[in-house]
Formats: structure tokens, sequence, C-alpha cells
């Protein structure tokens, strides 16, 4: 039957492969096109179902929070807006903005931290107690460069498109005690491994100019670069397109970035983010997803500032879910 738990995990082993074949292909167009066409639009329906089942802490009053870190979060970004540029330049306003740079990870830390006292526990004093005591640990880790790359860059990034994607995964095959599920982890598991020993030719690989623009102006080349410095690949410090360790590393990411929104889009019959869509939210979401589009199409870099407090909300706003998912694991394991 169409939309049925074990169809699912079927059509998602198919949509791991078909993402990791095409990554291989383009890793950079492919990116860029899941980044800014199927991104808006996971963000969008996905803060809309989450509205509806109240963030899964049972309270709506919670979004406003994390719309505020993540406004925040956007803030010292939004100033590399050509437009922008000059107001930046203003000797008061850029010590602000500094000063966002010095601190912005602590929006992240702190959603999660927020994301943990609500989820663990009932008790206001306990959860007060969580969210200082994650205060004063984002105080004290600020100043650590290894804190910085994994709360700032790969929370956001790599962890939650990856990492919190497969755990949603096992905790489903958990729960069904689906075969198909199982394999669906295994599978999408294994990819890393796949691509490390894959063998990749730069030489066999052109990329276009405003493809590998595009690519630099937003600042991808970042991710890559401090991803590969964290696994001992480089020094962390430098990126090129045709050099293998960091096209393999491309390739990761659109196979992760890109299976990560059509996981989403493949359970719409099984979570029903759909279900309860007024004619009025529906219109909303179909508009900005179009317009987004219509940014990301006009100049990508422009897009990803425009929607960077959009994207990381959908983040903040999901991860009481993730939390979730990562005590359910636990509790199958313990059941087993």
């Amino acid at each position: 039957m169409i939309g049925t738990p074990r169809l699912i995990d079927y059509t998602n082993i198919g949509l791991i492969i078909i993402s990791l074949v095409i990554a291989f292909i383009i890793p950079f167009q492919l990116f860029l096109v899941a980044y800014a066409v199927l991104g808006p639009l996971h963000y969008l329906t996905e803060i809309n179902w989450l509205d509806r089942k109240k963030y899964f802490v049972n309270t709506k009053k919670v979004v406003w929070v994390f719309c505020v870190f993540a406004i925040l979060f956007a803030f010292p970004y939004i100033f590399k807006l050509p437009v922008l540029e000059s107001a930046a330049e203003n000797e008061k306003m850029s010590s602000i903005i500094q000063f966002f740079w010095n601190h912005i990870n602590a929006l992240v830390f702190m959603a999660l931290v927020i994301s943990i006292s609500l989820v663990v526990t009932q008790n206001n004093y306990i959860r007060a107690t969580i969210i200082v005591g994650g205060i004063a640990f984002s105080i004290v880790l600020n100043s650590f460069d290894s804190y910085n790359i994994w709360v700032g860059l790969f929370i956001p990034t790599v962890i939650h498109v990856f990492v919190f994607t497969i755990l949603f995964i096992i905790y489903g095959a958990l729960k069904s005690k689906s075969i198909p599920g199982y394999i669906t982890a295994i599978l999408a598991l294994s990819v890393p491994l796949i691509i490390l020993f894959v063998d990749v030719n730069p030489k066999n690989y052109v990329f276009p100019d405003p493809v590998k623009q595009t690519y630099l102006a937003s600042g991808f080349h970042v991710l890559i670069a401090k991803l590969s410095g964290v696994l001992g690949l480089s020094d962390g410090n430098h990126f090129y397109f045709y050099e293998k360790v960091y096209l393999k590393i491309q390739i990761f990411l659109a196979f992760a970035y890109t299976y990560h929104y059509l996981n989403w889009y493949s359970k719409t019959s099984i979570i029903g983010w759909y279900k309860n869509m007024t004619t009025k939210r529906t219109l909303v979401i179909a508009v900005v997803w179009i317009v987004s589009v219509g940014i990301y199409w006009y100049d990508f870099q422009t897009g990803f500032l425009i929607l960077l407090a959009l994207s990381l909300l959908h983040v903040f706003v999901e991860f009481p879910l993730n939390i979730i998912s990562i005590r359910g694991i636990i509790q199958e394991v313990k059941n087993i």
C-alpha cells in the first residue's frame, strides 16, 4: 500500500543510492541546487509541523526564544549584504558586529541546552539550573577553537543534516522492528566509508566558474576546510576545488544535504506534516518558498544571508525532537 512504513523504507534506500550517485557526478552543483530549492520548503514545512506538535515540549512559547537566537545569530552575517556593507564600516556598528562574532556560537549552544532542559525534566528549578550551567559553560568554552568549530559550525550543518537524520532512521527502525529500516540505517551509515574507498579522480571534474564563485561567496568552503582539519586530513585552513580530499568531503556534504531534505519529503504520509494545514498557512508557505527560490536564483549569497535566520530557526526548533530521538534509541536498546 502506498505510504506504508515498509514502502517508505524501501523508498529511502533508493533515495540514498540516487543522492549518492548524483553527488559523485556533480557534487557542488547538487549541493547548491538542493540547498536553494529543497532547503527553504523543508524549513517552512518542518517548522509548521513542529508548531502543530508544540515542538515536542508541550509549549509553543519556546519558539520565540529560538526566533530571537536565530535572528541574533544571523545579525552579523546580514551586514555582508552589499546594501549594508557601508553601515558595517561605522566604528560603533563595527564594534557591535564584532561583539556578536565573538559570542555567536553561544546561541547555538544555549538553544541546545534549553532543549535538553525542556525534554529531560518537568521541574522548573532543575531546568533553570541546567540553563544557568549552560551559560557558565558557554562562557568558559568560548575561548576554545574546538568548541566554536563543533558548536557554531558542525551542529547546524553536518550534525544536523547527517547525524540527526540517521538517528531518526535508527529510532524509527527500532520502534517498528523493520528490516528495510535497519538496511536504510546501515546504508546511510556506510556512505562515508563508500566515499572514502571509492577512487575519485579530480581530473574527471570540471566545475564552471559561476558555481565556484557562488560556493566561495557563500562561505561553504569553510565547512569543508574545517571538517578536513578535524579529520586530520589537512591543517583546516585551506580549500581547493580539485584536491581529492576536499572533493570527497564535498561529495559527502552534497549527499548529506540532499538526502536530509528528501528523507523529510519521503516520510510525508507517516509524519503527516501536510495535515491540518490551513489554506492561509499553505499560501504563506508557498509564497515564501517561491520568493526564497527566486532570491537564490537572483543571487545565491543574498539568498543565503537573508534566509540564514530561517535556516537556523528550523535547526533550533528541531533540537527537542533530536534529544527525544536519542533518548528513544537508548530506551529501545535497553528493551532489546
